[in-house]
């Protein structure tokens, strides 16, 4: 081993970092609804992990959760790579939040109202081309060192093409490394999307179930072997049933899986109980899963946190 390459704090760098962050904890971004704020927020400098199976709901959830964030937060600023759909469709999208309709049903007021709205607070990688994984993550690190983003979306983290020259298990590590050391360098908070490795998609549910015969949510080990979990600060697992009923398509689960640093309050949800969205006209309204709550009683814990949290 080369200790040469290997940099260690001082204990006058340490203390002083120490310091620093016990007098100014790190900013938390919540997108301001008394559930969803006990277990989702978007911590500065922290590798997030958005996890599900294909056509699960990762982007369009993540695509409100950033617009509910750029509403309540006029100042911040978004960098998103979507590398499954078109920049358009996905800036459409948050214009459908923002007007509560399809975009496409919008009057040419409203299109106009919301893009106004929103104007200049997301960049969008060109969707002309195909990346390399250090390629798009230096064009990144790029524009946090410019303060030109706050929060980044990459998604999904399998659309990037492996340029390290490495196999896929020391891609990965190098990949989360990659990311880690962009948020602690510029602050800038970043969220990968990825899918469940294909094995975790033969897991169907048993017969008597709800949604027997049905892909099972993942389990955060399946987001390749485990390590994205190991690097990740916090983990969210996205899962939707969207080959059942026309109601249960609009409902999209989370489960918060791993809170790294719970020192603010922010806490994983139950497993018996994970998040819910349920979609209609272009909102999401987000609660717990009210067949799995077992005991949960949403109005207490409303009124308990709107005690308890200072906002």
């Amino acid at each position: 081993m080369n200790l040469d390459k290997v940099e260690f704090y001082s204990s006058k760098v340490l203390e002083e970092r120490t310091r620093n962050y016990l007098q100014k904890p790190p900013v938390e971004y919540m997108i301001g609804d008394p559930i969803v704020d006990q277990h989702f927020r978007i911590r500065e400098a922290s590798f997030n992990l958005l996890l599900g199976h294909p056509s699960s709901g990762k982007t369009f959830l993540a695509s409100w959760a950033l617009f509910k964030l750029a509403m309540r937060y006029p100042n911040l600023k978004f960098g998103i790579f979507t590398g499954e759909n078109k920049a358009s469709q996905f800036y459409s999208g948050q214009l459908g939040f923002k007007m509560e309709c399809n975009p496409l049903d919008a009057t040419e007021e409203q299109k106009e109202d919301a893009l106004k709205t929103l104007s200049g607070k997301f960049t969008f990688v060109k969707d002309n081309g195909s990346y390399g994984t250090t390629e798009l993550l230096e064009k990144m690190r790029d524009l946090a060192k410019l303060k030109m983003v706050d929060i980044i979306l990459i998604d999904p983290a399998l659309s990037l093409i492996n340029d390290m020259n490495t196999d896929n298990y020391n891609y990965t590590l190098i990949f989360s490394n990659l990311l880690r050391g962009i948020c602690e360098e510029t602050g800038v908070a970043i969220i990968l999307s990825t899918h469940a490795t294909a094995n975790a998609q033969r897991n169907i549910h048993p017969k008597g179930h709800q949604f027997a015969g049905h892909v099972t949510m993942p389990l955060g080990s399946d987001a390749t072997g485990g390590v994205w979990r190991n690097f990740a600060d916090d983990l969210w697992i996205v899962h939707r049933y969207y080959d059942a009923d026309e109601y249960s398509r609009k409902r999209t689960y989370m489960k918060v899986d791993k809170i790294k640093y719970s020192d603010t309050g922010c806490k994983e949800t139950a497993k018996a109980a994970p998040l819910v969205f349920t979609f209609n006209n272009y909102t999401f309204t987000p609660g717990y899963d009210e067949a799995q709550q077992e005991g949960f009683n949403q109005a207490d814990v409303i009124k308990n946190y709107e005690k308890d949290t200072p906002f």
